[in-house]
This record gives structure tokens, sequence and C-alpha cells, in this order.
């Protein structure tokens, strides 16, 4: 059983010997693994399985970048992820046909209660970038507000996130069972 809520996975070994299951959502799930031989005896064992989210997101040619949302609830009876890590860059293009300006933005990230996490501010040049790398740590869940503000200037942007919600590593290990010598 996948951990997720989902129904019971089955295969016939003589058929195949991979499982293969695919998360749609995020968290540290127990998964419960069997097997019964042609003899009909009996194995089963548990082992905890971490599925991390990464969201590309991006925003282009604006003046009004939109809010992304992230959602840190996971879809298990686990704990909140151990932090969100943030990858953001922000690029003043060319404006054609008469050139652009520099434009000064803020990145702001805020909690589920509304309240500033973290925020960075840089002054882009015209045909330049520039980038926020944060790492949330104390996450809590529910939906957090990653924004980019244009503080000043009146170029447009283009706005790129890579988000990734991120989980203590407590994952089984890779073969939780020993493999033996043949």
């Amino acid at each position: 059983m996948p951990g997720d809520g989902t129904s019971q996975l089955q295969v016939n070994a003589d058929e195949t010997t991979d499982i293969r299951y695919t998360y749609m959502t995020h968290g540290l799930f127990t998964v419960y693994l069997g097997a019964i031989d042609d003899q009909g005896n009996d194995n089963n064992i548990s082992i905890t399985v971490r599925i991390e989210k990464q969201i590309i997101w991006s925003d282009d040619s604006t003046a009004t970048p939109r809010d992304m949302n992230i959602d840190t609830t996971p879809d298990c009876e686990c704990e909140p992820p151990e932090f969100i890590q943030i990858k953001s860059t922000v690029e003043n293009p060319q404006n054609f046909p008469f050139g652009g300006n520099q434009v000064t933005v803020t990145w702001h990230l805020n909690d589920p209660e509304e309240e500033e996490q973290g925020t960075h501010t840089e002054i882009i040049g015209d045909e330049q970038d520039a980038s926020w790398n944060y790492d949330q740590y104390n996450v809590m869940k529910g939906i957090w507000i990653l924004s980019v503000t244009i503080d000043q200037g009146e170029d447009n942007i283009d706005v790129n996130h890579d988000v990734t919600i991120k989980y203590l590593a407590e994952e089984s290990e890779a073969n939780p069972l020993p493999v033996g010598e043949e």
C-alpha cells in the first residue's frame, strides 16, 4: 500500500519484478510491502518514502507580477516540511523600441498567517537580471505566498521561480532487505 490513501497494488511475480507508483503530492509516507511465494509463505515490511515537491513557475513580460501559492500541507500523517527552498530570478528584458530603464524589485515570502518571513530587494538594470536564493525553515502547514513587487520603475519584467518543498531525510535506506550471496 503506497501510504497516501490509495488502494493496494498487486503484481504477479511471474509476469514482472517491478512495482511502479507515482505520488501526486509530497510528504513522508509509510509504505507496506508484502510478498507471498508459491508455497504460501508470506513476508511483510514497512518502509518510509520521502516525496519532495518542486514547482517551476514563471510570469513573463509583466508590470504586475502574479503571486505564487506554495501549499506546504503534506498528504500524509507526518510533520510539515523541513524547509522551503527558493531559487528565483527576475529579468529586466530590453523594452522595444526605445530601450528600458532600471527597476527596483522586492521579493516577499509570507507564511499562511500572512506574516512576512523573508524579503530581498534588488536594483536591476535594463537587460540585466537578479536572483534571490532563500531557504525558509520552521515551515508551518498551509498556503505560503511568494510575491515580487516593482518598487520603482515602469519596465515589464520576467519572473522565474524554482521552489522545492523539502523534508528531513528520514526515509528508509534504498534496499531495506539484505541481499543474499548467490
